[in-house]
């Protein structure tokens, strides 16, 4: 990929004059229910409201600390349907580790409770707790990373069935997980999360399934995990990682020395419109101001 940078006081041309094809926002580690998340949900709708989007991608913890109990917990309401539900467009959660019962995430009972709540009357769309979504030009790929780290891939056969998803020739490929790959927050790059020397914690597994023809079919890969905004080049291959983990938990500092294109402990979002050719990438905190922006052509 070829990498368009500029400033947040000029803007070049896009590649061509196309409009996008597809506009959608991510936002990771929101589900606090408190002024924070509130927020940054503001400001994400009022994005929607000037430029469109066709989706949201919700990366994970989205019901702290422990999940929810059932399909009518409470916190279906105060955490999600009050600040995402009424938008007129689908919202695509993946699960995070509190998402499965807390900081560990080793209930797996918790998490199929999130596919269960999905229904006609809601936004909330989570077919499984893997699932891909196809478009025309692209192809939206949602892992189930707690599930990687404590079971291995092939339990429940995500890694066959996402290697089938990435080889669709000719689309832009946009993963999303809870965990990331490589992060400059204290949680750290898979395989050595949190210094664990465990690997039903420290990301080996997971490591291993990106790594495995995966990751080098992937153009993006987004995550939470840490509660941070950044952007940073993956080492020897097309993809870029993208943690947008500030959308409502308390925020971490960014300790770590991987290269980065962009880095910053604020509260915030990411906007992404996508045509046949580029991908534009924008970052913007929890007032709507633009932090970073990017666009990568093919």
């Amino acid at each position: 990929l070829l990498v368009i940078g500029f400033s947040l006081f000029s803007c070049p041309n896009l590649p061509s004059a196309e409009e996008p094809e597809i506009r959608f926002l991510t936002v990771g580690d929101q589900g606090m229910g408190n002024a924070d998340q509130l927020r940054v949900a503001q400001a994400m709708k009022k994005k929607v409201d000037q430029e469109g989007a066709d989706f949201i991608v919700l990366l994970g913890d989205n019901f702290y600390p422990t999940g929810v109990s059932s399909v009518t917990d409470p916190q279906w309401i105060t955490k999600f349907e009050d600040l995402y539900g009424s938008w007129g467009i689908p919202v695509y959660p993946i699960l995070g580790n509190h998402d499965y019962g807390g900081g560990g995430g080793t209930d797996d009972s918790k998490g199929p409770i999130e596919v269960a709540y999905t229904n006609p009357g809601t936004q909330w769309t989570m077919p499984a707790t893997y699932y891909h979504v196809s478009w025309e030009n692209a192809e939206f790929i949602f892992l189930d990373t707690n599930w990687i780290l404590r079971h291995g891939a092939e339990d429940l056969g995500q890694s066959t069935a996402v290697k089938s998803w990435v080889a669709k020739p000719g689309v832009w490929n946009f993963l999303f997980g809870h965990h990331p790959y490589i992060s400059n927050g204290p949680h750290g790059n898979a395989g050595a999360f949190d210094a664990s020397l465990d690997p039903l914690v420290n990301g080996t597994t997971f490591k291993s399934f990106l790594e495995e023809g995966i990751l080098s079919s992937t153009d993006f890969y987004f995550s939470g995990h840490d509660h941070n905004l950044q952007v940073l080049p993956v080492s020897g291959g097309r993809s870029t990682q993208i943690i947008s983990g500030s959308g409502g938990g308390g925020l971490y500092g960014l300790p770590g020395i991987n290269s980065s294109d962009f880095q910053s402990s604020s509260f915030g979002f990411t906007y992404v419109k996508v045509g046949k050719t580029w991908v534009t990438l924008e970052v913007l905190d929890d007032k709507g101001s633009i932090l970073f922006t990017h666009t990568y052509i093919r």
